[in-house]
């Protein structure tokens, strides 16, 4: 292929990505806003994105199977775009109606989902045929500043949009940001047809059994590491769903103030990596994963002592910084032992397993707070359960064996979704890793 024509396929990939984040920012942030808008209950906000993020995760153990059907991962890619785009129609027509089942707004999220992590494992396979290896670190990390714009963009435009709702109504006027949403993925949809596909595909990984990813030879840590990080998952979302029905329905925060703080945690994700690779090398590979494992604990439980909102950006900054540390460390170690060809699928069952202990988490959560008055002290009290819980993994950390820590290559962690108290939802770029797992 010429190098104009290469040059081409990767602006088109870059557009793709801005895109992807824009629809993030109008879209899925604001979806748990727009579920409280239209009178859902506060436990039902807070479980409309754990319980949907399982329906996707497994929905997306269908992708080996459709990549085979069509025999092309952009074929695949293209079809779970155009899904994920069509998911906002049925959100679209219950802002226009002003109410709407609950169960519909799950089912939306859910296929929201499912397609959005479909579409991961296959277009990591198919852009890493696309990008010529001499220039992938420097192409993804632009690729992944420009999307970082977007997102902020989606969040802030679409929190001054809303700022004449007052959190408890107004579902109207949810329909232009979820029209920008749709349309902003739909678009993506022939930003892919341009991109080319190499023939013959990649051959696709097979399924990774549990056990193997846990307690084989590739495991992290003799699996140890892969038991934190679940562990993690489930102790974090015990209160990490509810801080949207907290900020919108508890405090009645404005949708502007709510983008805000949304947009604080991302920032302080975005000035943190750039200082993480230099810190892992001077004090050692421990201290990152320490640093970052410690540094969670007390982000919950901080929001029972404060509703000021200058001071609840200041700590989601500060989120934002451990957050970073946290999963810059564990992705890292995780993906080091993997070999290349076999991450793929290593992705989707993480996916799988995350999906079920966010979940598992964000239950024992909603059994509090509806158990617990649904009101300023029940929050508080989740606030602080939730840390309590985060704390009991720190001992974990004794167990996790780290012989040597990788050395630190080009891991772009660009947004897939966007949570207060932990910012955005970060997934590795596959092909910007150089080829050093065992």
């Amino acid at each position: 292929m010429s190098r104009r024509r290469t040059r081409f396929h990767l602006q088109l990939s870059t557009m793709d990505a801005l895109l992807f984040t824009v629809m993030v920012g109008c879209g899925e942030a604001y979806i748990g806003a727009f579920a409280l808008a239209i009178g859902l209950s506060e436990v039902q906000v807070g479980l409309i994105g754990p319980v949907p993020l399982l329906i996707g995760a497994v929905l997306q153990l269908l992708t080996p199977r459709g990549v085979r059907l069509f025999n092309s991962h952009k074929h695949w890619v293209i079809l779970c775009t155009g899904l994920q785009a069509a998911t906002f129609l049925p959100l679209m027509f219950i802002a226009w109606q002003g109410a709407g089942p609950a169960w519909l707004v799950f089912l939306a999220a859910g296929l929201y989902w499912g397609a959005n992590l479909a579409t991961g494992p296959a277009w990591n396979t198919w852009i890493g045929t696309v990008v010529p290896k001499p220039v992938r670190a420097r192409y993804f990390a632009r690729r992944t500043r420009i999307a970082q714009f977007g997102l902020i963009i989606g969040l802030v435009a679409t929190g001054l949009l809303l700022r004449s709702g007052d959190g408890n109504g107004q579902a109207t006027l949810f329909l232009l940001p979820f029209g920008v949403a749709m349309l902003a993925r739909f678009a993506c949809v022939f930003l892919h047809a341009g991109i080319t596909e190499s023939r013959p595909i990649p051959t696709p990984d097979r399924r990774m059994p549990i056990r193997e990813l846990v307690f084989g030879q590739s495991s992290a840590s003799g699996g140890r590491l892969l038991v934190y990080m679940l562990c993690v998952q489930a102790t974090c979302n015990v209160a990490a769903p509810f801080f949207t029905p907290f900020l919108l329905g508890e405090l009645e925060y404005s949708y502007p103030v709510y983008a805000i703080v949304l947009v604080a945690a991302f920032m302080g994700k975005v000035l943190a990596l750039p200082f993480l690779g230099r810190i892992s090398q001077k004090f050692g590979p421990r201290a990152l994963l320490w640093s970052g494992g410690i540094g969670i604990v007390p982000l919950a439980g901080v929001w029972a002592l404060t509703s000021d909102p200058v001071w609840l950006v200041v700590i989601q900054v500060i989120a934002g910084f451990a957050w970073a540390t946290y999963e810059l460390a564990t992705f890292l170690l995780l993906f080091d032992t993997i070999p290349p060809n076999r991450r793929t699928g290593m992705l989707t069952l993480y996916n799988l397993l995350n999906a079920i202990c966010v979940t598992g988490g964000a239950a024992v959560g909603a059994a509090l707070l509806h158990h617990s008055g649904k009101d300023m002290q029940a929050y508080h009290l989740i606030f602080l359960v939730g840390s309590g819980a985060r704390l009991m993994t720190v001992p974990i950390l004794l167990w996790v064996h780290v012989p040597r820590f990788p050395k630190l290559r080009h891991l772009l962690l660009p947004p897939i979704s966007i949570r207060p108290n932990a910012g955005p939802d970060d997934r590795p770029v596959l092909p910007s890793m150089q080829d050093g797992g065992k």
